[in-house]
C-alpha cells in the first residue's frame, strides 16, 4: 500500500517520538508538504512532500512521495539528504544516528541547553514557529 503524505508524516512522528524526539509540525496552506521540525531545530528539519521545494528554504531532510531511493547533495558545506518514501527507514536511521552524534559531541546538558534557547527565542515567531504544533507522544497510535 502507498502511503499518502499525511500518513507518512504520522508514520515519521510516531517513530521519531518513540526514540525521544521533541517534534513540531506545520501542515502548508499552499501545497500539500508537512514540516517536522526535530528537536527545536536542534536536530534540523524533515519536509515531506509530493513536489521539489524552493530554492531559499534548504531542509536537512527532504522525504518525497515523486522519488526513490537515497540522495546527499551538498551546498555550501551543507549536507542535504534526499529520500524517497521507499527509504523512509534508511532516513529513520540517519536521524537518529544524527542525534547521537550530537549529544555525543555538545553532551547531553549541552544538546538539552540548545534546544530549551531555541524554543525561548523563536518561540511565536512569525512563519513556522508560530503556526507549528508540538506533537504529543501517543497522538499517533492506532
Amino acid at each position: 500500500m502507498t502511503k499518502t503524505i499525511v500518513e507518512m508524516a504520522e508514520y515519521v512522528a510516531s517513530q521519531l517520538l518513540a526514540a525521544g524526539f521533541i517534534i513540531q509540525r506545520y501542515d502548508s496552506m499552499s501545497s500539500q508538504s508537512i514540516y517536522l521540525k526535530l528537536d527545536y531545530g536542534v536536530c534540523n528539519s524533515i519536509r515531506i512532500s509530493d513536489h521539489k521545494g524552493l530554492s531559499q528554504y534548504r531542509y536537512r531532510y527532504n522525504l518525497q512521495s515523486n522519488r526513490t531511493g537515497f540522495r546527499k547533495h551538498s551546498n555550501s558545506g551543507v549536507d542535504r539528504l534526499y529520500y524517497g518514501f521507499d527509504a523512509v527507514e534508511t532516513m529513520l536511521q540517519d536521524i537518529r544516528e544524527d542525534k547521537a552524534e550530537k549529544v555525543l559531541s555538545y553532551g547531553l546538558e549541552n544538546y538539552s541547553h540548545f534546544m530549551e534557547v531555541n524554543e525561548r527565542v523563536n518561540s511565536g515567531k512569525k512563519g513556522f514557529w508560530s503556526s507549528s504544533h508540538e506533537v504529543a507522544v501517543g497522538s499517533y497510535e492506532r
